[in-house]
Parts: C-alpha cells; structure tokens; sequence
C-alpha cells in the first residue's frame, strides 16, 4: 500500500464518514482486499505505519485480507446455513481488529 492510496481512504472518510454515521452506520474498518500482499511480517510491515496513522488521524482501522480467506468464510458461512442473524452475530470486530487478518484468525475469531 502506498502513501496515495492512505490518503484516498482519508478522502473518503472526510467524504462519507459523517452522513454514514448520523444514517447509523459508521466507518469503523476500512478493508483491503488482494489476493496477496508485500512485505514480511513484523511490526515493519508497511501495513503497521499506514494503520496507525489511519487510526490516528480518523479512527478507522485497517484490516488486510487475502481473497483465499474471503473465500474461506464465505464458503463456510454457505455451507453452514447461517441466517443473516447468525452471520451479523459472528465476531466480524475481533477478525478485523487482527489488522493483518491470516487463515487461522478466522477459525480463532468467527469460530468457523
């Protein structure tokens, strides 16, 4: 992720972030989705600094997630005929709040 793409979601933030939250629905986790992502793990990941100054600067957090794990959950949600009530219900909160979110997170957060 580069610095550009930082201030984009600040962007939208400033853009969005007060109507969506008087309507309710307020921004709490902004998502990046790839299908892998650069850097190696530990606090110099270029993910640490952008999610910091993000939190920081607007209090949103930033979560990664690789499309295999998206579609791990999406899969096991299907197969497991959740209702959206059991969907709404799982600890999306805790997942996300793992920044760099990795397979077994989904197992340790969502239970699944």
């Amino acid at each position: 992720m580069e610095s550009d793409h930082y201030l984009r979601f600040a962007k939208y933030i400033d853009t969005l972030g007060a109507g969506l939250d008087a309507e309710g629905y307020p921004i709490r986790y902004m998502l990046i989705l790839s299908s892998a992502f650069s850097g190696q793990e530990g606090d110099r990941h270029p993910f640490h600094a952008r999610a910091k100054a993000l939190k920081d600067d607007k209090q949103v957090s930033l979560a990664y997630l690789t499309a295999d794990i998206l579609a791990r959950i999406a899969t096991q949600v299907e197969q497991g005929e959740m209702s959206p009530r059991e969907r709404e219900e799982l600890n999306w909160g805790g997942l996300l709040a793992k920044g760099l979110v990795h397979p077994s997170d989904v197992d340790t957060e969502l239970g699944l």
